[in-house]
């Protein structure tokens, strides 16, 4: 809009009539121009930055799903289990015939759901 006033200003016809207020108010035509532009402008940026927070929220999503999936790797790795026993068969029953290997393991997952949950 500078540019624009700038413009003008240097042409004698358009600079008498931007000077007579009078003229130059009642007539519409410079504020329909203005709100277009403005409204053009406003439209494009509420655009960009609706885009730009659509691209946002999609990385992180996917870094949600990146630190999911590294907790579960971790406690998968860490579940005792062997050929008779399936992995993370049993880690959530309390008892005294638990194993020592089941109560390392139940340690390390609620350590790791606690830090992953952070």
């Amino acid at each position: 809009s500078t540019a624009l006033g700038l413009g003008l200003s240097y042409m004698d016809s358009s600079d008498e009539l931007i000077r007579d207020r009078n003229e130059f108010m009642q007539h519409p035509y410079p504020f329909q121009l203005f709100a277009y532009l403005l409204g053009f402008l406003i439209v494009f940026r509420t655009n960009f930055a609706y885009s730009r927070y659509w691209e946002a929220r999609g990385a992180l999503a996917q870094m949600s799903a990146k630190w999911q999936d590294g907790a579960v790797m971790a406690i998968t790795f860490d579940a005792p289990g062997d050929a008779s026993t399936p992995f993370l068969l049993g880690c959530n029953k309390v008892g005294p015939e638990d194993s020592a290997k089941m109560k390392a393991h139940r340690v390390f997952f609620s350590d790791m759901m606690h830090l992953f949950s952070l």
